[in-house]
């Protein structure tokens, strides 16, 4: 039930679209050093750093240099992306343009000994938005689904070993349990795939993402917006939940507020 990718080509099944052919993997690898101190420094030196986080964990914090061995993530857009100048160039550099991007989510980890190896995560779920993932580092990963019929529910999680993914309308991912560094998650807007984008770079990439048909087939509630080259007939979504997988119940609606579950084999709610 994770999204139906095929190759146009072949007509053959795919678990995941990825970029490393297309973006400058090279660049990836050596900005690392560079936007991991320039983070290191930005929160460091800013007394309202946590205004960046996602999730408000480090209250009891006042200062960055108090937390040691945490993974952060930083959410940049429109109005923040300015005060971290370095992974605005780079990821500008990157794609060949800043256009049509709506929010880059920064996963870092402020322990820079990088030798944990990946390990996929417990679970995966699915976001309302499209993205394309990046990793700055070997030592990242994604955690995303591959078809196996042997398994129990037809999918297996695994550690994905790509630089980029491509992230369709209900497609399963989730972060690594192990794996130390640099990942971001680059939102895009309806625009970045439906106007003839200034760089060269995305027209590649938007012209090879269409050499592949997506059926989603879960949501978590309503997408931002509705690509004409994606088929939303057979997407199912309840309202106020998310999409998710787990090795050992399979596909399922999770509701956070009541902590309550709808597995989709069988139909069944568990509390």
């Amino acid at each position: 039930m994770n999204t139906e990718i095929i190759n146009k080509s072949t007509n053959q099944r795919c678990d995941y679209v990825s970029f490393d052919d297309i973006l400058d993997i090279s660049l990836l690898k050596n900005s690392f050093d560079e936007i991991y101190n320039s983070i290191v420094d930005k929160l460091n030196t800013t007394e309202d750093w946590q205004k960046f986080l996602v999730s408000r964990e480090f209250d009891d914090n006042p200062k960055f240099e108090d937390i040691e061995e945490r993974r952060l993530l930083l959410s940049l857009n429109d109005d923040t992306i300015s005060e971290f100048p370095v992974i605005q160039k780079m990821i500008t550099k990157l794609l060949g343009s800043w256009f049509g991007i709506g929010e880059v989510q920064v996963f870092f980890d402020s322990n820079s000994n990088i030798d944990e190896s990946p390990v996929f995560g417990s679970d995966c779920h699915v976001d309302c938005d499209v993205f394309i993932w990046i990793k700055l580092n070997l030592d990242r990963t994604l955690t995303i689904l591959e078809r196996d019929e042997k398994e129990l529910h037809n999918y297996k999680m695994i550690s994905g070993d790509k630089f980029s993914y491509f992230c369709p309308p209900g497609y399963l991912h989730g972060p690594p349990i192990k794996g130390l560094g640099i990942a971001m998650r680059i939102s895009l807007r309806e625009e970045w795939f439906t106007t003839d984008n200034e760089s060269k770079i995305c027209n590649d990439m938007v012209k090879y993402i269409k050499e592949f048909n997506y059926k989603p087939r879960l949501s978590s509630g309503y997408f931002n917006f509705k690509l004409p080259f994606i088929d939303y007939t057979e997407c199912d979504f309840r309202p106020g939940a998310q999409a998710r997988f787990e090795a050992g119940d399979g596909f399922f609606f999770h509701w956070n507020k009541d902590d309550k579950r709808l597995l989709l084999k069988d139909n069944i709610e568990e509390f």
